[in-house]
């Protein structure tokens, strides 16, 4: 099957590194994959990439100008099927306008985050959500993450035939316990590690403070690997602490894969989620997860984890990470089932399986 892969994500974003293991799988399976995009840089030999142009303005959203080249594109290549993965720019319009067009069926991934509370966070996701329901009327088939967020669009004009929940998947060979070097390298006994964008809605802030607060002792360390707007305030105020630790972006991929190994218990405190990549590449490496208590984070987990309440989230933190600091068995024991959880609901095999099922019926149809 040819296939055409819209990735507008930045190698910041986790959809990057997602939209990269698909192709990757997609291709060991025999299909014919092309990649259109505004990545610089993709990481897979032999990949015909069609660049686009754009000014990036952030991991989740830029300007594209690209609609002559995606319209070149299609009638050059004359895909079976475009898979866009989309979070928030201008070239998504021309692109499901094109495909219209030319009569290609147009699979499209939402990553955007998501909340259904009444919270600022809730309302500008489900704002955005709204406005984009408008848009996908004509789209082949719209992906989510959860059924409430496919309960949204339904909601608001999607067929309920249109909509399908695909949960995000990662390696979960790749993404294994494995050798800890890195905190060996650190002199350290045990990683507390949080990784993805640096920003506010992260709430990062709050882990610093609250690993501050809990004066613990320097061979315990809190490690943030990742870059963002927020990142050169929080050094500031880390400024001298030996037990925090900033690695910034990580483009190595193998250096990535290090650092979460060497991780014990992974941190993600987030107000907003779609589905973390980072929060399944960590469950898949044995960390035990500890998730603000949203329901992107909790849907996740289950019970292979510890959540904590945004309304009084430095206390929380401070009270999960003491005891899976005093209780290593209770920590194994998360880690253990978080990996589990995540080789039962959201391995890559699993993922590629339900999008190539998705590929084959639209391919029958056409």
């Amino acid at each position: 099957m040819k296939i055409l892969w819209y990735a507008k994500n930045h190698a910041i974003g986790g959809d990057f590194i997602y939209s990269q293991e698909v192709v990757k799988t997609l291709r060991a399976l025999g299909h014919e994959v092309y990649w259109l995009g505004y990545a610089a840089k993709v990481d897979l030999p032999a990949l015909r990439i069609v660049q686009l142009p754009s000014r990036f303005l952030h991991p989740l959203f830029s300007i594209g100008y690209g609609s002559s080249r995606i319209r070149q594109t299609l009638k050059e290549l004359k895909p079976d099927v475009v898979h866009a993965n989309l979070a928030f720019s201008t070239d998504d319009f021309a692109l499901i306008k094109i495909c219209r067009q030319f009569k290609v069926p147009l699979v499209v991934t939402f990553h955007a985050p998501f909340n259904p509370n009444h919270s600022l966070w809730g309302i500008l996701t489900q704002t955005s959500y709204l406005f984009y329901s408008k848009i996908f009327t004509s789209v082949s088939r719209v992906i989510t993450f959860s059924q409430r967020q496919k309960d949204f669009f339904v909601r608001h004009g999607l067929a309920e035939e249109q909509v399908r929940v695909v949960f995000n998947g990662v390696d979960v060979e790749k993404y294994r316990p494995g050798e800890q070097s890195f905190k060996q390298a650190l002199g350290a006994k045990l990683i507390v590690l949080y990784f993805g964008r640096v920003e506010t809605g992260k709430n990062v802030e709050s882990l610093v403070e609250a690993f501050q607060e809990m004066g613990l002792p320097k061979e315990i360390k809190l490690v943030i690997m990742g870059g963002g707007l927020a990142e050169r305030s929080l050094r500031k105020k880390a400024l001298g602490d030996e037990n925090i630790v900033f690695t910034g972006f990580i483009k190595d991929q193998k250096q990535k894969l290090q650092i979460i190994q060497s991780g014990d218990i992974f941190v993600l405190p987030s107000e907003v989620e779609g589905m973390s990549i980072s929060l399944l590449e960590a469950m898949s490496c044995g960390l035990a997860p500890v998730t603000s208590n949203i329901e992107a984070n909790t849907t996740v987990t289950g019970e292979a984890g510890i959540h904590v309440n945004l309304s009084n989230l430095k206390e929380e933190l401070k009270r999960a990470l003491q005891s899976l600091i005093e209780n290593p068995q209770k920590r194994k024991a998360l880690g253990e089932a978080a990996r589990e959880r995540v080789k039962r609901f959201y391995s890559l095999e699993n993922n590629v399986s339900r999008l190539v099922e998705i590929y084959q019926s639209l391919k029958e149809r056409t």
